[in-house]
Protein backbone atom coordinates (compact mmCIF):
# COMPACT_ATOMS: atom_id res chain seq x y z
CA UNK A 1 0.00 0.00 0.00
CA UNK A 2 2.88 2.46 0.59
CA UNK A 3 4.55 1.57 -2.44
CA UNK A 4 1.52 2.98 -4.08
CA UNK A 5 0.97 5.95 -2.12
CA UNK A 6 4.19 7.08 -2.87
CA UNK A 7 4.21 6.19 -6.78
CA UNK A 8 1.36 8.49 -6.56
CA UNK A 9 3.03 11.39 -4.59
CA UNK A 10 5.70 11.48 -7.61
CA UNK A 11 3.13 11.37 -10.06
CA UNK A 12 1.37 14.57 -8.33
CA UNK A 13 4.46 16.69 -7.60
CA UNK A 14 5.43 16.24 -11.06
CA UNK A 15 2.60 17.87 -12.25
CA UNK A 16 2.85 20.25 -9.16
CA UNK A 17 6.48 21.01 -10.59
CA UNK A 18 5.35 21.40 -14.15
CA UNK A 19 2.71 23.61 -13.16
CA UNK A 20 4.64 26.15 -11.10
CA UNK A 21 7.72 25.77 -13.56
CA UNK A 22 5.45 27.59 -16.28
CA UNK A 23 3.46 30.29 -13.49
CA UNK A 24 7.34 31.19 -12.38
CA UNK A 25 8.17 32.54 -15.75
CA UNK A 26 4.77 35.02 -15.63
CA UNK A 27 4.78 36.33 -11.90
CA UNK A 28 6.57 36.81 -8.79
CA UNK A 29 7.87 33.77 -6.64
CA UNK A 30 5.89 34.86 -3.78
CA UNK A 31 2.96 34.46 -6.25
CA UNK A 32 3.48 31.16 -6.93
CA UNK A 33 3.56 30.20 -3.54
CA UNK A 34 0.81 31.72 -1.94
CA UNK A 35 -1.85 30.45 -4.24
CA UNK A 36 0.10 27.49 -4.77
CA UNK A 37 0.84 26.56 -1.28
CA UNK A 38 -2.91 27.93 0.01
CA UNK A 39 -4.31 25.72 -2.02
CA UNK A 40 -1.99 22.78 -0.64
CA UNK A 41 -3.34 23.52 2.50
CA UNK A 42 -7.06 23.94 1.81
CA UNK A 43 -6.47 20.12 1.02
CA UNK A 44 -5.21 19.40 4.58
CA UNK A 45 -7.85 21.50 6.25
CA UNK A 46 -10.49 19.70 4.13
CA UNK A 47 -8.94 16.12 4.12
CA UNK A 48 -8.04 16.57 8.11
CA UNK A 49 -11.72 17.43 8.85
CA UNK A 50 -13.48 15.27 6.46
CA UNK A 51 -11.21 12.70 8.02
CA UNK A 52 -11.78 13.48 11.46
CA UNK A 53 -7.61 13.41 11.71
CA UNK A 54 -6.71 17.12 11.86
CA UNK A 55 -5.04 17.55 15.32
CA UNK A 56 -2.76 19.80 16.37
CA UNK A 57 -0.99 17.93 19.00
CA UNK A 58 1.87 20.29 20.89
CA UNK A 59 4.72 17.97 19.87
CA UNK A 60 3.97 17.99 16.04
CA UNK A 61 4.34 22.87 16.39
CA UNK A 62 8.33 22.69 16.62
CA UNK A 63 9.43 19.96 13.50
CA UNK A 64 6.14 21.60 12.05
CA UNK A 65 7.60 25.00 12.00
CA UNK A 66 10.94 24.16 11.12
CA UNK A 67 9.77 21.93 7.99
CA UNK A 68 7.58 24.88 7.08
CA UNK A 69 10.68 26.97 6.83
CA UNK A 70 12.44 24.45 5.38
CA UNK A 71 10.08 23.81 2.55
CA UNK A 72 9.54 27.57 1.80
CA UNK A 73 13.20 27.73 0.88
CA UNK A 74 13.24 25.07 -1.27
CA UNK A 75 10.38 26.62 -3.53
CA UNK A 76 12.22 29.54 -3.46
CA UNK A 77 15.37 27.87 -4.58
CA UNK A 78 13.25 25.84 -7.40
CA UNK A 79 11.50 28.40 -8.36
CA UNK A 80 14.30 30.91 -9.16
CA UNK A 81 16.16 27.50 -10.88
CA UNK A 82 13.18 26.94 -12.86
CA UNK A 83 13.42 30.62 -13.95
CA UNK A 84 16.80 30.27 -15.39
CA UNK A 85 16.33 27.58 -17.50
CA UNK A 86 14.65 24.53 -18.69
CA UNK A 87 12.43 22.90 -16.75
CA UNK A 88 13.19 19.15 -17.13
CA UNK A 89 17.13 20.33 -15.67
CA UNK A 90 15.92 21.79 -12.84
CA UNK A 91 13.52 19.49 -11.98
CA UNK A 92 15.95 16.84 -12.57
CA UNK A 93 18.25 17.69 -9.90
CA UNK A 94 15.49 17.54 -6.95
CA UNK A 95 15.95 13.67 -6.70
CA UNK A 96 19.06 14.43 -4.24
CA UNK A 97 17.28 15.63 -1.81
CA UNK A 98 16.18 11.73 -1.75
CA UNK A 99 19.63 11.72 -0.44
CA UNK A 100 18.98 12.62 2.75
CA UNK A 101 16.17 10.51 3.85
CA UNK A 102 18.14 7.74 3.01
CA UNK A 103 21.01 8.51 5.68
CA UNK A 104 18.50 9.49 8.08
CA UNK A 105 16.82 6.13 7.70
CA UNK A 106 19.40 3.99 7.82
CA UNK A 107 20.61 6.18 10.73
CA UNK A 108 17.95 5.13 13.04
CA UNK A 109 18.61 1.67 12.24
CA UNK A 110 15.80 0.90 9.05
CA UNK A 111 16.52 -1.87 6.54
CA UNK A 112 18.11 -0.68 3.26
CA UNK A 113 17.36 -3.62 1.04
CA UNK A 114 19.99 -4.60 -1.84
CA UNK A 115 18.00 -3.31 -5.00
CA UNK A 116 17.46 0.22 -3.15
CA UNK A 117 20.94 0.65 -2.99
CA UNK A 118 21.64 -0.26 -6.23
CA UNK A 119 19.03 2.45 -6.86
CA UNK A 120 20.83 5.14 -4.89
CA UNK A 121 23.97 4.55 -6.56
CA UNK A 122 22.00 5.03 -10.09
CA UNK A 123 21.03 8.25 -8.92
CA UNK A 124 23.46 9.50 -8.38
CA UNK A 125 25.10 8.36 -11.20
CA UNK A 126 21.91 10.39 -13.26
CA UNK A 127 23.00 13.33 -10.68
CA UNK A 128 26.29 13.33 -12.20
CA UNK A 129 25.57 13.51 -15.59
CA UNK A 130 23.49 16.56 -14.74
CA UNK A 131 26.29 17.85 -13.67
CA UNK A 132 29.02 17.06 -16.14
CA UNK A 133 26.11 18.69 -18.52
CA UNK A 134 26.42 21.82 -16.51
CA UNK A 135 29.90 22.36 -17.30
CA UNK A 136 29.16 23.39 -21.12
CA UNK A 137 27.92 26.54 -19.77
CA UNK A 138 27.82 29.25 -23.20
CA UNK A 139 27.26 26.30 -25.61
CA UNK A 140 24.10 25.07 -27.49
CA UNK A 141 21.51 23.72 -24.99
CA UNK A 142 24.18 23.61 -22.63
CA UNK A 143 22.53 24.50 -18.73
CA UNK A 144 23.29 27.74 -16.82
CA UNK A 145 25.60 26.21 -13.71
CA UNK A 146 23.57 28.73 -11.58
CA UNK A 147 20.41 26.60 -12.10
CA UNK A 148 22.08 23.75 -11.38
CA UNK A 149 23.26 25.22 -8.11
CA UNK A 150 19.58 27.03 -7.36
CA UNK A 151 18.53 23.09 -7.98
CA UNK A 152 20.49 21.57 -5.38
CA UNK A 153 20.17 24.42 -2.84
CA UNK A 154 16.20 23.23 -3.34
CA UNK A 155 17.24 19.38 -2.86
CA UNK A 156 18.96 20.29 0.41
CA UNK A 157 15.92 22.31 2.04
CA UNK A 158 13.49 19.34 0.80
CA UNK A 159 15.31 16.54 2.11
CA UNK A 160 15.56 18.00 5.12
CA UNK A 161 12.31 19.08 5.28
CA UNK A 162 10.73 15.63 4.74
CA UNK A 163 12.91 14.13 7.41
CA UNK A 164 11.50 16.77 10.09
CA UNK A 165 8.22 16.79 8.61
CA UNK A 166 8.50 12.58 9.31
CA UNK A 167 9.68 13.22 13.07
CA UNK A 168 6.44 15.35 13.63
CA UNK A 169 4.03 13.58 11.72
CA UNK A 170 3.83 10.87 13.84
CA UNK A 171 0.36 12.26 15.74
CA UNK A 172 -1.49 13.51 12.79
CA UNK A 173 -0.13 13.94 9.01
CA UNK A 174 -2.72 16.69 8.46
CA UNK A 175 -1.99 18.54 11.48
CA UNK A 176 1.63 18.69 10.98
CA UNK A 177 1.12 19.63 7.47
CA UNK A 178 -1.27 22.39 8.13
CA UNK A 179 1.75 23.67 10.94
CA UNK A 180 4.44 23.66 8.10
CA UNK A 181 2.19 26.67 6.19
CA UNK A 182 2.58 28.51 8.97
CA UNK A 183 5.69 30.01 8.14
CA UNK A 184 5.33 29.69 4.07
CA UNK A 185 1.74 31.63 3.41
CA UNK A 186 2.57 34.52 5.95
CA UNK A 187 5.76 34.88 4.29
CA UNK A 188 4.87 34.85 1.16
CA UNK A 189 1.71 37.48 2.01
CA UNK A 190 4.10 39.90 3.26
CA UNK A 191 6.29 39.56 -0.12
CA UNK A 192 3.41 39.58 -2.29
CA UNK A 193 2.09 43.00 -0.47
CA UNK A 194 4.81 44.43 -0.51
CA UNK A 195 6.04 43.80 -3.72
CA UNK A 196 2.24 43.81 -5.34
CA UNK A 197 3.39 41.27 -7.34
CA UNK A 198 -0.30 40.55 -7.28
CA UNK A 199 -1.19 42.31 -10.25
CA UNK A 200 0.45 40.39 -12.63
CA UNK A 201 -1.64 37.51 -11.70
CA UNK A 202 -4.35 36.62 -14.74
CA UNK A 203 -7.04 34.20 -14.73
CA UNK A 204 -5.43 31.53 -16.63
CA UNK A 205 -2.06 31.83 -14.52
CA UNK A 206 -4.22 31.65 -11.10
CA UNK A 207 -6.08 28.33 -12.65
CA UNK A 208 -2.66 26.58 -13.11
CA UNK A 209 -0.78 27.59 -9.65
CA UNK A 210 -4.58 26.32 -8.03
CA UNK A 211 -4.37 23.17 -10.47
CA UNK A 212 -0.35 23.00 -9.29
CA UNK A 213 -1.47 23.36 -5.68
CA UNK A 214 -3.87 20.72 -5.22
CA UNK A 215 -1.85 18.40 -7.18
CA UNK A 216 0.80 19.64 -4.28
CA UNK A 217 -1.16 18.98 -1.22
CA UNK A 218 -2.73 15.75 -2.40
CA UNK A 219 1.25 14.45 -2.96
CA UNK A 220 2.10 15.77 0.26
CA UNK A 221 -0.53 13.48 1.95
CA UNK A 222 0.39 10.65 -0.24
CA UNK A 223 4.06 10.96 0.74
CA UNK A 224 3.54 11.43 4.26
CA UNK A 225 1.47 8.35 4.81
CA UNK A 226 3.46 6.45 2.89
CA UNK A 227 6.55 7.09 4.65
CA UNK A 228 4.51 6.71 8.11
CA UNK A 229 3.67 3.39 7.01
CA UNK A 230 6.75 1.91 5.43
CA UNK A 231 10.72 2.76 5.19
CA UNK A 232 11.03 6.76 4.69
CA UNK A 233 14.21 5.65 2.40
CA UNK A 234 12.12 3.70 0.17
CA UNK A 235 9.03 6.00 -0.29
CA UNK A 236 12.00 9.02 -0.72
CA UNK A 237 13.52 7.24 -3.20
CA UNK A 238 10.28 6.45 -5.11
CA UNK A 239 8.80 10.04 -4.91
CA UNK A 240 12.00 11.23 -6.50
CA UNK A 241 10.46 9.84 -10.01
CA UNK A 242 8.85 12.57 -9.91
CA UNK A 243 11.15 14.81 -12.90
CA UNK A 244 10.41 12.44 -15.09
CA UNK A 245 6.87 13.35 -15.03
CA UNK A 246 7.52 17.26 -15.05
CA UNK A 247 10.08 16.53 -18.05
CA UNK A 248 7.15 14.51 -20.34
CA UNK A 249 4.69 17.45 -19.52
CA UNK A 250 7.80 19.51 -20.40
CA UNK A 251 8.21 18.24 -23.59
CA UNK A 252 4.53 17.52 -24.65
CA UNK A 253 3.10 21.09 -24.12
CA UNK A 254 6.00 23.30 -23.78
CA UNK A 255 8.17 22.01 -26.73
CA UNK A 256 11.19 21.63 -24.77
CA UNK A 257 14.12 19.33 -25.81
CA UNK A 258 16.72 17.62 -23.32
CA UNK A 259 20.11 16.86 -24.50
CA UNK A 260 21.13 13.66 -24.96
CA UNK A 261 23.17 13.57 -21.68
CA UNK A 262 20.37 15.42 -20.00
CA UNK A 263 17.93 12.59 -21.35
CA UNK A 264 20.45 9.95 -20.47
CA UNK A 265 20.66 11.32 -16.57
CA UNK A 266 16.68 11.00 -16.64
CA UNK A 267 16.45 7.62 -17.63
CA UNK A 268 19.32 6.46 -14.67
CA UNK A 269 17.30 8.41 -12.25
CA UNK A 270 14.29 6.68 -13.13
CA UNK A 271 15.69 3.18 -13.25
CA UNK A 272 17.76 3.59 -10.17
CA UNK A 273 14.28 4.48 -8.64
CA UNK A 274 12.41 1.46 -10.50
CA UNK A 275 14.81 -0.77 -8.83
CA UNK A 276 13.47 0.08 -5.33
CA UNK A 277 10.37 -1.59 -6.32
CA UNK A 278 11.41 -4.57 -8.33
Amino acid sequence: MYILLALSSALLWGIWAFGVGRCSRKVSAWMVILVSEGCAALIYLVMGLTTNDLIIDSADLAPGIVAGFLNLGGNIFLLAAYARGKLGVAAGIKPAQVLIPLSYSLFIGQQLEPLVAFGVAAILVGLTLFGFSSARIGAAGGTDLKQVFLAVGAAACYGTGNVVMDIGSRTSVYGTLMIAMIPMLTGAVLLVLITRSYSRLDRQTFGILVGAGAALGLGAVAFYTASDLGNLGVVAVLGSMSPIITALLAFAFLKERLSRMEIAALAVVLVGASLAIA
